[in-house]
Formats: structure tokens, C-alpha cells, sequence
């Protein structure tokens, strides 16, 4: 579909934009009056009450990102000592296929949709209880009981995740700068606390309270984020209306999914995004293989907390420098290169280097050039683009592609683990060289969309807003 083609297409949805802001006003409108009247409201505006909020936002995704980084360090650890590096990419395949059919259930069926905030409370508390009573029930490290282990991990991570960005974007209406840096400053410091207390933790022989220390952070993240469904609600005081507002146009995601991967651009990018997962998860095996030379968990789990924490500092550093340097002299046709080249140097010394500390330092030198970097020069591929993309096309590229992703880039890995070391590398080239000339085509692309390929009066929320109510 041509890109002319494409924009007549938008009308409808800019329309239903349109009607979303007007309830959005009218609803600013309702708690003006309410306060006038001495009532509660959720969602004022004053920039301070925001403010702390986003610290108090903050506080749970630091809670979740630090249980979740040390729950992967006791999870990798208790899988690579039972079952050995290739059980990680089978539990991985198993866990991807279960997240893909739970997410096509909960997403497309209207019925599950319409109570999504009691489906997360749900298997949220499921998996809070698996990971706060496993050291004790379950201690053999058998398949079943590790992958029950994989699946409350995967589904604590996703919804707390979720429901914490949710939360987010629609509470937090100025400011935005300030506000999403101190936000997203807790899952960095997060990272670095986690590793190095599960560095601790591990070293004194205490391995299995990572996992239990793990239930109570998402235990506390996960009763903050009751509690700022119910008073931060900017749609209304209904938890629901939080995690789903009953704006949301009324089109299935599968059917808006199929429309807008019609467009090349959207197809390049998602492309970009399915090969980059591949590799990366390549990649980040060669962290399993050198933990599952510990003879003991506690000594694995040492292992992989090393490499998080070096992670961790990379992705500070990178984030402070890196970053600004980048924006500064390169546009995002040419910084989408940086990560595959990246990608190449480590899959090269990688598999020369022999200490484990050099391993996890060029890991870390990819890890971190992704969190930072990469993720920014993809983010800015949609500023070019109207606003009724921005808002479809990316939340339904943030929600699909990855889930399909992370099924392949699972099956990759695994046929990685059946490989010998020389096809092992081969087909780490291959899929780089796949991944380079996605990139090569989505940065020509980009070029033409950025010289007014798209209507660039659709480009900002404010313009549309006002030339539309």
C-alpha cells in the first residue's frame, strides 16, 4: 500500500482521536466542578501532585524491575545446574507459546478484555505465590516445577510492567521531561541494586531468598499499583478504566494489526524488531553457557548477578553519555546501525575470550548500547509520522511483536543449543546480516518519511487536538 493510500485510510481514526479528546476534556471539565465543590477528584492537575505521583510510580517500577532481576538471577541459575544451558531456551520456547495464547485470549476476546484489571490481580497473586513458597515446596529443580517458576516470573514481569506504564501516561500530563526521567530512573537503579544484593546473597549461601525476596518486592510494587488505580485514575475512580478507558476505539487488535503492517514503513520496522530479538537472545545464551560451568546454584546465581550488575553500569554510563552524544551527531538512519555493529564485535570476541569476566563485559557493552541507544533511535522513528500511527501503529507494534518474537527468537536459541560451535557462529552472522539490511532498507525509509512523505500537520497531538474539536 502506497503512503497516499495509507493516509486517506486515517480519517476514521483521527475522528475517533478527536472524540477521545473531547471526553478527556469534558471529564477535566467534571472534576473542575467537583473540586469547586469541595469534592475528591483523580488526576488534578497541578504539576507538584504529579510530581509525586511519578515518585510514587516510581517506587513500584523500581520494586518490580529489582524483584524481577533478582528472581532471573536465582531462575537462571536453578535451571542452568538442573537441566543445563539448553533447558533455558526450552523453558523459554514453552513459556513464549503460553504468553502468545494468553495474550491473543486476554487482548482479542472482548469478554476477558472487559475484566482485565481482575485477570492481572489474578494470575498476579498466582504467581506471587509461587515464587514466595517454591524454595520450600518445590527444592528437587525438576522441568514441571521449574517451568511453573518461568511462567509466574514471565506473568509477574508483564503485568507489573504494564499496569505501571498505564498508569503512567495517563495520570502524568505535564512535565513530561522531568517527570518520565524520575520514573524511568527506578528501573536502572533498580537493576544495579538487585544484582548487587543477589551478589551478596549468593556469596553467603542464601540463594533461595532471591526468590522469596523477589514475591515480596512484587507483592509491595503490586499493592502500590492497586492503590494508584484507584486515586490516580484520570478516566475515573474504576480500577478498569485505568488498565482499559472505555474510550478505546472499538476495532480488534488483530484486524488493526493486519491493517497497519500493509504499510511498508510499519512492516520494515517490525521486521527490524523480530530479527533484533533473535539476536539478541543468541547472544545473551553465551551468559547461560558460562553459568552452567558453577557446580552449585549459589555459585551460577553469583555468576549471573555479576553480569547484571555489570549490565546495570553499563547502562547508567551509556544513558548519562552515550545518548546525548548520539542525538548530537547522529540521525536515526544512521544510529540504527550502531547496535548490529555492536552485535557483530561481541559475537566475534565472544567466542575468543575465555574469562568470564571478559564474556559478560562485551555482553554488557551490547546489553547496555540496546537499553540506551538503540531503544531511543527506534523510538524516534515514529516522530515523523501522523499522530493516529503514533498512537495505533506503535501500541499495536509495543503489544504484538514482541510476544510473536519472543516465540521465535526462543525456537532460534534452542536451535542454536543443537548446533556445534562453528554452525553456532555461522548462523549468529546470518542472522546479523539479515538484520543489517533490514536496517539498511528501514533507514532509506525513513529518510523519505522524514521529507514529508506523511502529512506533517499530523505530526503533533496539540495541532490535531485544536484543528479537530
Amino acid at each position: 500500500m502506497s503512503l497516499s493510500k495509507a493516509m486517506e485510510q486515517t480519517s476514521v481514526w483521527n475522528r475517533r482521536i478527536a472524540g477521545e479528546k473531547t471526553h478527556a476534556l469534558e471529564a477535566t471539565a467534571e472534576r473542575e466542578a467537583a473540586a469547586a465543590a469541595g469534592e475528591s477528584v483523580g488526576c488534578p492537575q497541578a504539576g507538584t501532585e504529579q510530581f509525586v505521583r511519578t515518585v510514587i510510580l516510581g517506587t513500584a517500577f523500581f520494586l518490580a524491575i529489582g524483584g524481577h532481576y533478582a528472581f532471573k538471577s536465582y531462575w537462571g541459575a536453578s535451571i542452568v545446574v538442573a537441566l543445563g544451558a539448553r533447558g533455558v531456551p526450552q523453558l523459554r520456547v514453552i513459556e513464549a507459546s503460553v504468553v502468545l495464547v494468553a495474550a491473543s485470549t486476554i487482548f482479542y476476546s472482548r469478554w476477558f478484555h472487559a475484566r482485565l484489571s481482575f485477570v492481572i490481580g489474578g494470575v498476579a497473586a498466582l504467581g506471587i505465590a509461587v515464587l514466595l513458597t517454591y524454595p520450600i515446596i518445590w527444592p528437587s529443580h525438576r522441568f514441571v516445577s521449574l517451568l511453573v517458576l518461568t511462567l509466574a516470573g514471565s506473568v509477574l514481569n508483564v503485568a507489573s510492567v504494564y499496569c505501571l506504564w498505564m498508569l503512567f501516561t495517563s495520570t502524568v500530563v505535564s512535565r513530561l521531561g522531568r517527570n518520565i526521567t524520575v520514573f524511568g530512573a527506578g528501573a536502572q537503579l533498580a537493576m544495579l541494586a538487585s544484582s548487587s544484593a543477589a551478589k551478596a546473597v549468593s556469596e553467603a549461601g542464601y540463594v533461595s531468598w532471591l526468590c522469596i525476596s523477589a514475591g515480596i518486592a512484587y507483592l509491595v510494587a503490586f499493592a502500590v499499583i492497586a492503590y494508584a488505580m484507584r486515586r490516580f485514575s484520570c478516566y475515573g475512580s474504576s480500577a478498569v478504566s485505568i488498565v482499559r478507558p472505555e474510550r478505546a476505539p472499538r476495532r480488534t487488535p488483530l484486524s488493526a494489526l493486519v491493517e497497519l503492517l500493509r504499510l511498508s514503513y510499519l512492516r520494515l520496522i517490525a521486521g527490524v524488531i523480530l530479527v533484533h530479538l533473535a539476536f539478541k537472545a543468541g547472544l545473551n545464551w553465551n551468559v547461560y553457557k558460562v553459568a552452567e560451568q558453577a557446580e552449585t546454584v549459589d555459585a551460577a546465581s553469583h555468576m549471573l548477578a555479576t553480569y547484571y550488575q555489570y549490565s546495570s553500569v553499563a547502562c547508567l554510563m551509556a544513558q548519562v553519555v552515550l545518548v546525548p552524544l548520539a542525538f548530537r551527531f547522529l540521525t536515526p538512519r544512521w544510529g540504527l546501525f550502531v547496535l548490529p555493529l555492536v552485535g557483530g564485535a561481541c559475537v566475534a570476541f565472544v567466542n575468543i575470550a575465555e574469562l568470564p569476566t571478559a564474556i559478560f563485559l562485551w555482553l554488557a557493552l551490547f546489553a547496555s548500547t540496546d537499553f540506551t541507544v538503540n531503544n531511543c533511535m527506534r523510538e524516534a522513528l515514529f516522530v515523523p509520522m501522523p499522530l493516529d500511527l503514533k498512537v495505533y501503529g506503535k501500541s499495536m507494534l509495543a503489544m504484538a511483536v514482541p510476544t510473536i518474537g519472543g516465540l521465535l527468537a526462543a525456537a532460534f536459541v534452542l536451535g542454536l543449543s543443537y548446533m556445534p560451535q562453528g554452525m553456532e557462529v555461522a548462523a549468529m552472522i546470518a542472522i546479523l546480516a539479515v538484520w543489517l539490511e533490514c536496517v539498511r532498507r528501514l533507514s532509506r525509509m525513513y529518510s523519505k518519511v522524514r521529507r514529508g512523505q506523511f502529512d506533517q500537520r499530523l505530526s503533533s497531538v496539540d495541532e490535531v487536538g485544536s484543528e479537530q474539536l
